[in-house]
């Protein structure tokens, strides 16, 4: 829906989709050339119109002006990576994080998610590709047309990369290129030029078994066939898990210092592929999950990696045993703020990853931290309440954190005068 920003007056409220079906909204739209563009989530009912979808409505109207599918239908390119499944069996490319804008090339960037059911013995698409599920989608804002797409293949372990898209301007290779930053459960770092989505260069950060190797030249994957499930009832240990080395919570970007701060978690999984019988709007196709620490990290599972995108070094790591709950938010005075389950929100120092302060809080911190000046002082705000994904990890990998059953609530700090530091 739309409302006046003055009045609160309802303008317009179009429905895209029937929420009886299954679809549902889950992230913030995008306004780009007149239009208010969204993703789409759910998409599991078999009786629909298979797959998710990107979709533009006018902004002044609310009309509908373009659709676009993130599931490849038949006879539309991309149709042969789902083996001949018919077009009401192909689900998942759920749309559940915001995108991006570049006016310069009046192209909009989407994120996809995993095809559902996720395990292909169970989907029935053998060692097809499945596009586009896990993939980054350039889309014409005008027509909606996919422009270009990075694609992760043959994903049978819900490992999304849905999350946000970076557009920095940084070197590569001694050339100043316009770039795409894109990092999906596995916690790779993707660096796409954003005309064109030539790959640039592949960065891993957390622990991750399912790539076997990445072409340092073409950024092809090789995936570790060992872990995909052959038989139902078979379990697999997995890394990242399900709820993989990176998740919602966002990333911050300085461009002064071309550092990208990263909030990560090293977990892993035993994954046990099962059936199941899909329902309207549920991730069905999920396996059985028992998550696990990563082999050899004594027992630490939030993780913040500073890492400088010219070179391609981590400048800092910081890891503790409390899952990371929160988005990361980095200003220009050079501190980033971010919080973990274990109620602490922390102010780093962005160069050196020093720790300046911490605090306990009411509740986990979690969502987006954000800044703002008002009065001449500058405040940092970040939402409280408990994390229902963060309390799965806890309960099952931290029993010792007390895990808080209510506290939702925005928290707002003064930071000191430049001056008075």
């Amino acid at each position: 829906m739309a409302l006046d920003s003055h009045t609160g007056k309802l303008i317009w409220d179009t429905a895209v989709a029937d929420y009886r079906q299954g679809y549902t909204f889950t992230a913030g739209p995008l306004a780009a050339k007149g239009k208010v563009i969204a993703g789409i989530s759910g998409c599991t009912n078999p009786d629909t119109i298979s797959g998710c979808f990107i979709v533009a409505l006018d902004a002044k109207t609310g009309l509908e002006v373009w659709r676009t599918q993130t599931i490849a239908q038949p006879g539309s390119p991309g149709d042969d990576s789902w083996h001949g499944l018919p077009a009401d069996k192909r689900n998942g490319g759920s749309v559940w994080s915001s995108g991006s804008y570049d006016a310069a090339f009046n192209l909009v960037y989407w994120g996809t998610g995993g095809p559902i059911p996720h395990s292909e013995i169970v989907r029935g698409t053998g060692d097809g590709a499945v596009l586009y599920t896990d993939s980054t989608l350039a889309l014409d804002p005008d027509n909606g047309k996919i422009v270009w797409y990075h694609h992760l293949p043959r994903d049978n372990w819900n490992l999304d990369h849905v999350f946000e898209q970076v557009l920095a301007d940084i070197e590569v290779d001694g050339r100043p290129r316009q770039t795409l930053l894109t990092i999906g459960k596995p916690g790779v770092i993707w660096a796409l030029d954003r005309r064109t989505g030539e790959f640039l260069w592949a960065r891993e950060t957390t622990h991750q078994t399912i790539y076997q190797r990445i072409d340092a030249e073409t950024g092809q994957v090789a995936l570790n066939e060992s872990l995909i499930p052959r038989k139902l009832d078979e379990s697999k240990f997995v890394c990242p898990s399900f709820y993989g080395g990176k998740l919602w919570m966002a990333t911050a970007y300085n461009p002064a210092s071309k550092t990208l701060f990263v909030p990560l978690n090293n977990l892993c999984m035993d994954y046990t592929t099962v059936e199941q019988q899909p329902l309207p709007g549920e991730d069905y196709g999920r396996g059985r999950m028992v998550f696990r620490h990563v082999p050899g990290n004594n027992r630490n599972i939030g993780r913040v990696d500073a890492v400088n995108l010219v070179d391609k070094q981590t400048l800092w790591s910081e890891q503790r045993r409390p899952y990371w709950s929160s988005s990361l938010l980095a200003t220009a005075g050079g501190v980033v703020f971010g919080g973990d389950t274990n109620r602490r929100i922390v102010a780093f120092e962005g160069t050196s990853g020093k720790i300046l302060w911490q605090l306990p809080l009411n509740s986990q911190p979690g969502g987006f931290p954000m800044t703002y000046m008002a009065g001449g002082k500058q405040y940092v705000a970040i939402p409280t309440g408990p994390s229902l994904i963060g309390n799965r990890v806890v309960r099952q990998l931290t029993p010792e954190i007390p895990v808080p059953s209510r506290g939702s609530a925005l928290l707002v700090f003064t930071l000191p005068d430049a001056d008075s530091q």
